[in-house]
């Protein structure tokens, strides 16, 4: 197994399948949580409150009234600035440090400022994950109230995307590196005239499909479980969300990942026939036969395993990939050469994208192996 893990065609899959799902993991891995920040005017508040009691009774009452159990006092230079830009941003350009963190309705409502759970100087309110508090603080002799809420990530749509996935735009290097690996991993040279299989239809097109069917069922539990739950883990036991990543991860994504290791195995794979003997190489070494140890070759054709098809339909009822590559599969039919060795082993060489094969019965039969052209039993 250590043999073949460490084939260059493994390596350069690996390499590649790695990068994908850490590209993946980094552009849709949220943050599980952020906070919004507004100045507060209680004057105007209050004249919008829905009961006439709260409009009516003065000011001092229901200021008190609203911040009563759930005021802080914060100070320090960072909030000085942060409490001038927001005061600066009321009636003027939006400043610096603001930029791309506001969020408003329109003209006349409130503005709201994203920050990140461990931005200055928030981190160092202490608020819990999913909470509401009023922030007070003393500047030139004046009292300011803001306003701070911590939004979960299903609650945070407003938020800006840098600040709700704060790993996306580090996606790029995993991909990269990924890819470099799968492009310069040297690959192993065969010898001149040796059969090969067709570069695009076994190895191009198979690690496509692989890493497409491998990164979207990868990503979906990514997708699908911060918009619908609060406790955001891909593997949340008390919302029953393990379960579904585990489909996800597990049969689905697996097939993207035999996609590459079929891929891997027929890049893998040249024959050559000698003047004394036949030659493989695959994944777990070359192979040499004397055609004096080889009875007879035969052709042979083989179907999909049901189980692969009937797999594939129901995991992936109602996903158009998963539900063509079973209709695709079912009528794809394997046709190739047997070879019976002289102490009852079978060697199998499937000939569908193979380059050159028609020439292999002949060369055989010209090195003096007995060749059969009805197929065997199966």
């Amino acid at each position: 197994m250590i043999k073949i893990m460490l084939h260059p065609e493994v390596l350069r899959r690996l390499a590649v399948l790695v990068g994908l799902l850490m590209a993946v993991w980094f552009y849709l891995w949220p943050a599980e949580y952020v906070y919004s920040v507004s100045l507060v005017d209680f004057r105007a508040a209050q004249q919008k409150e829905r009961w006439k009691d709260d409009r009516n009774m003065p000011l001092d009452q229901y200021m008190a009234k609203k911040v009563e159990g759930r005021l802080k006092q914060v100070s320090g230079p960072q909030w000085q600035e942060l409490l001038k830009a927001m005061l600066r941003a009321q009636n003027g350009p939006l400043p610096e440090m603001l930029q791309d963190r506001l969020y408003t309705i329109g003209r006349g409502y409130a503005k709201y400022y994203y920050f990140g759970p461990d931005d200055e100087p928030m981190a160092s309110v202490g608020m819990p994950r999913d909470g509401y508090t009023y922030l007070t603080m003393t500047m030139d002799g004046r009292r300011y109230f803001m306003g701070l809420s911590s939004q979960l990530y299903r609650w945070a749509s407003n938020a800006p995307s840098w600040l709700l996935y704060p790993t996306r735009g580090y996606a790029w290097v995993p991909l990269l590196l990924g890819l470099l690996g799968y492009l310069f991993i040297p690959r192993r040279k065969h010898p001149e005239g040796a059969y090969t299989y067709g570069r695009f239809s076994s190895q191009i097109g198979p690690d496509i499909l692989g890493l497409l069917f491998a990164g979207v069922f990868f990503g979906l539990p990514l997708l699908i479980i911060p918009d619908n739950s609060d406790i955001w883990s891909v593997f949340n036991f008390d919302g029953g969300w393990t379960v579904l990543t585990l489909i996800f991860w597990g049969p689905m994504a697996a097939c993207g990942v035999a996609l590459l290791g079929v891929a891997a195995r027929y890049a893998s794979i040249w024959l050559q026939v000698g003047a004394k003997d036949f030659t493989r190489a695959s994944l777990r070494g070359v192979e040499h036969f004397k055609y004096s140890d080889i009875a007879k070759a035969q052709p042979y054709e083989r179907h999909a395993p049901r189980w692969l098809v009937w797999g594939l339909m129901f995991f992936g009822a109602g996903n158009p990939t998963a539900m063509g590559q079973a209709l695709l599969i079912q009528g794809n039919i394997e046709v190739g050469w047997e070879l019976h060795l002289r102490d009852g082993r079978k060697v199998r060489i499937m000939i569908n994208s193979l380059e050159g094969a028609e020439k292999l019965p002949k060369a055989w039969a010209k090195a003096g192996v007995r060749v059969e052209m009805e197929p065997g039993k199966k």
